[in-house]
C-alpha cells in the first residue's frame, strides 16, 4: 500500500538515490582496477619470457633483453602503483556509503512516521530501500577489503634487477592469482553480483 509520500519519504529516497549512485561509481572504479590487473598479468608474463631468453642471448643479438625487462619492470610498478590508488577510491566511495546510509538509517528512526508503508510512486517501502542499501553497503565493505589483500600481493611486484629478474615465477603467479580473483563474479568475492545489479536497477528504474 502506497500514501502521499511524507518528508521523511522523499528524504530516504533522496538518500537512496546518492546511494546508488556511489554503488555505480564503485562499480566502475572496480572494473577500471581489474582492467590493470590484467595488464599486470600481461606484462609479468611477458618477463618469464624475457628470462628464459637470457640464457640464449648470443642468438638475440638484436635484442637488448635486460632493457627490455627494464621496461617491463617499470610497467609492473606503474600499474601496481594505480592499483593502489584505484583501491583507495574504492575505499573514499565505501565511506560515502556508510555515511549516507547511516543518514538514511537516522530518518528511518525518526519517530511521528511508518517507515514501512511506501510513499509516492515507489512501490517498495523506505525500510525495504535502506535494508538493500545496507546489504550492498556490508558486501563492499567486505570486498574492499578483501580487494587489499590482492593489492598486497602485487605491490612491489616491478621491484628487481633487469638483468636478472628474482622470482620471476612468483611475480608471474601472483599477477596472475591477482587479476584472476579481483573480479567480482569470482567465487572468492563477498558481493553478490545478481543482487547488486537487480538491486540498482529496481532501485533506478522506481525512483
Amino acid at each position: 500500500m502506497s500514501k502521499k509520500p511524507t518528508a521523511s519519504h522523499k528524504e530516504t529516497t533522496k538518500l537512496v538515490k546518492e546511494h546508488a549512485s556511489l554503488l555505480r561509481r564503485w562499480q566502475e572504479i572496480e572494473a577500471e582496477a581489474g582492467r590493470v590487473l590484467q595488464s599486470m598479468a600481461t606484462f609479468a608474463s611477458r618477463l618469464a619470457v624475457i628470462d628464459a631468453a637470457q640464457s640464449f642471448e648470443d642468438s638475440l643479438k638484436p635484442i637488448d633483453l635486460p632493457a627490455l625487462a627494464q621496461k617491463h619492470l617499470a610497467e609492473l610498478e606503474r600499474l601496481g602503483g594505480c592499483v593502489v590508488g584505484q583501491l583507495e577510491e574504492l575505499d573514499r566511495v565505501v565511506e560515502g556509503l556508510q555515511r549516507v546510509l547511516e543518514k538514511a538509517l537516522e530518518v528511518i528512526r525518526r519517530p511521528r512516521w511508518d517507515p514501512s508503508i511506501a510513499g509516492g510512486r515507489s512501490p517498495m517501502s523506505p525500510c525495504e530501500m535502506v535494508t538493500w542499501a545496507a546489504q550492498l553497503t556490508e558486501m563492499c565493505v567486505l570486498e574492499v577489503w578483501r580487494k587489499r589483500v590482492i593489492v598486497e600481493a602485487v605491490s612491489g611486484l616491478g621491484c628487481g634487477s633487469a638483468e636478472k629478474i628474482v622470482e620471476v615465477d612468483r611475480v608471474v603467479g601472483c599477477a596472475k592469482d591477482a587479476a584472476g580473483l579481483w573480479p567480482l563474479a569470482s567465487s572468492e568475492s563477498f558481493v553478490d553480483v545478481d543482487f547488486l545489479d537487480r538491486a540498482l536497477a529496481t532501485i533506478e528504474l522506481i525512483l
